[in-house]
């Protein structure tokens, strides 16, 4: 501070003091330079206000995480300052839905206090900053930030690989389709293919249509095109077949996409096998679709079918939250899609402990459906669970459709739709079978099947008990068009999306999410899908006729530890035929490039 002036006399010249006089006076001097000393702060400083009463707040850990439905603590710590003494209350702000902060009053003899932060079952998954506060009378305190991570309760760890991959090889299941690849691509490496080799490998119906000498000289001209060729992305493989992009990495050229079909049963003899030529870094969009935005791929899907519905969307715990949508609430026919829901109630089963994920079922001629690869399996062959539910999900056979479905039964498959969040379940009740379903299209009379698409769901009950079920596999060679779209399973993208969030609910270390796991994880349809993600599911369906795919269908989890999880649902109908099977696989293959970066 700047001195005040004092007014101070000059001096006068006079005798000596003398006696106490002087020192009296010597002292008052001294008392005067004193208090102008402590009046001027000492040379410059000024005296401190008294302390304010305060308190200040710390926490013993400023994050951490909870799986949903559970909790996690940390201990908050107060410092009274200023003479302050009163009681602390602790709380908390900011926290989101489905999180409470709960932590009591700290006493005037007290200085901590534990804080607990409890999470709902739907609270959202990731990461959020809240506060933790402290308020007493009379004082502000600042609060402390806590970030919290809410996880998966379903998870213990981070995703398995559906085939893990070991040196860049893909380590594969013991199928009869992954033994006959592995013995395809050892004849690539080979100098020459017997015929005695071909005699043993093949069933004879293959060697009927091409003779051993014609199989010697494709395998002489893929050894020459691709030879050493490995697996570069695996597309599908399941116990009867194998779709891969096989050559030799770096060298595009030598790229071909490979399709293997074997039996079940047999000896498991290859019944099937192309190989045609695909850039290793080929693409499967056309190149009028290669630099599309989401949106733009979105509308452009919306032009492929009079009647479309899409949905591309994040997974937060059960919440399918929009990311892109057209139409998503508009219910389409699903073709295959429905299997999602045998799907679901078959986990379901092996949860509650109905249904042994180590049973074997046997292959009867009253679930054996016309066409699908296990219509060519002897009756009575035997085959474990897993196996059935991949066969169904991976080549969406009918056959093993019809199986499950009569292990689980109706009642089960109803209520997986309820279980599983479908917007509708009406539109899909009663829940049939294939048989049943085809009997519906092609094996009765078109004005019965008109009246069952039109009819109340107690006709719909009567008539699939007393007809449809009776019937048994499909014989008629009927195609009732006009309702194969409104008279077939129906399902909203978010309704396919919401079966996907669900069934990803169940513990990573349950029988049944493995068995779940396995079959959508074994064919992802595209290539260039699988190797992007840490998981991808797949069930696509389509309904055709003598006019073309009435009905055409795509939907994918999309699932990775640092980037989450995400679903995509193309629904295309056309009740006059037609749909571009390819336009649909170019614009979906856009859609799934960008969700990469979302």
């Amino acid at each position: 501070m700047t001195p005040k002036t004092a007014s101070i006399p000059q001096p006068v010249l006079r005798r000596p003091l003398a006696g106490w006089a002087a020192r009296a006076a010597g002292r008052v001097g001294l008392a005067l330079a004193a208090a102008w000393l402590v009046a001027c702060g000492g040379g410059g400083g000024s005296s401190p206000a008294p302390e304010q009463p305060g308190v200040t707040l710390t926490l013993s850990s400023s994050s951490g995480s909870a799986k949903a439905g559970e909790s996690v603590t940390t201990t908050a710590t107060i410092v009274r300052t200023g003479g302050f003494a009163g009681a602390v209350t602790i709380a908390g702000s900011g926290a989101g839905a489905g999180v409470m902060v709960s932590g009591g009053v700290i006493g005037a003899s007290a200085s901590t206090a534990v804080v607990t932060i409890a999470t709902s079952a739907d609270a959202a998954f990731g990461a959020s900053v809240l506060g933790v506060t402290a308020s007493a009378s009379g004082v502000t305190v600042a609060p402390a930030g806590y970030t919290l991570t809410i996880t998966d309760p379903a998870r213990s760890g981070p995703i398995p690989a559906a085939f893990a991959r070991v040196g860049g090889v893909y380590q594969l299941p013991d199928y009869p389709s992954t033994r006959q690849l592995s013995w395809v691509l050892a004849q690539l490496a080979a100098g020459t293919t017997t015929v005695q080799d071909i005699n043993a490998r093949f069933t004879p119906q293959a060697l009927s249509t091409t003779s051993a000498a014609q199989w010697q000289a494709f395998f002489q001209a893929l050894r020459t095109s691709s030879p050493g060729a490995v697996v570069v992305d695996l597309v599908a493989a399941t116990p009867v077949q194998v779709v891969a992009l096989i050559g030799t990495p770096g060298s595009p050229a030598t790229g071909r996409y490979l399709t293997l079909t074997t039996q079940y049963a047999g000896g498991g003899l290859i019944d099937a096998l192309s190989a045609p030529a695909f850039a290793l870094n080929g693409s499967v969009q056309f190149a009028a679709d290669q630099g599309l935005t989401m949106a733009q791929a979105a509308d452009k899907f919306l032009t492929l079918a009079p009647n479309a519905s899409l949905l591309v969307a994040r997974i937060n715990n059960q919440q399918c939250i929009p990311v892109e949508q057209r139409n998503a609430t508009v219910p389409r026919a699903t073709g295959s899609i429905f299997k999602h829901w045998v799907l679901g109630a078959l986990g379901q089963a092996v949860q509650e402990g109905a249904v042994s994920p180590t049973a074997t079922l046997a292959l009867s001629a009253a679930e054996t459906v016309p066409g699908s690869l296990l219509a060519r399996e002897p009756v009575g062959a035997s085959l474990s669970l897993a196996d059935m539910a991949t066969l169904m999900m991976g080549n969406s056979d009918n056959t093993a459709t019809d199986h499950l479905h009569q292990l689980v039964g109706r009642a089960r498959a109803e209520a997986a739709l309820v279980r599983f969040n479908h917007g509708n379940p009406a539109l899909m009740t009663p829940f049939l079978s294939v048989n049943e379903q085809f009997n519906l299209f092609a094996g009765v009379s078109l004005a019965d099947a008109e009246a069952y698409a039109a009819g109340t769901e107690a006709y719909q009950r009567s008539y699939t008990d007393s007809v449809l079920e009776p019937l048994g596999p499909v014989t008629g060679s009927q195609q009732h068009r006009s309702i194969f779209l409104t008279g077939s399973w129906q399902a909203t993208p978010l309704d396919v999306c919401a079966v996907y969030a669900g069934m990803r609910r169940y513990s990573d270390q349950s029988q049944a999410l493995r068995l779940m796991d396995r079959a959508l994880s074994s064919g992802v349809a595209q290539p260039f899908v699988r190797n992007e993600w840490e998981r991808v599911w797949y069930k696509g369906g389509s309904l055709e006729a003598t006019t073309g795919l009435m009905a055409l269908t795509h939907s994918w989890l999309l699932e990775s530890d640092s980037r989450g999880t995400f679903v995509v649902v193309a629904l295309a109908n056309n009740q006059a035929g037609g749909i571009d099977a390819f336009q649909v696989q170019s614009v979906t293959s856009r859609i799934l490039q960008l969700v990469k970066a979302l």
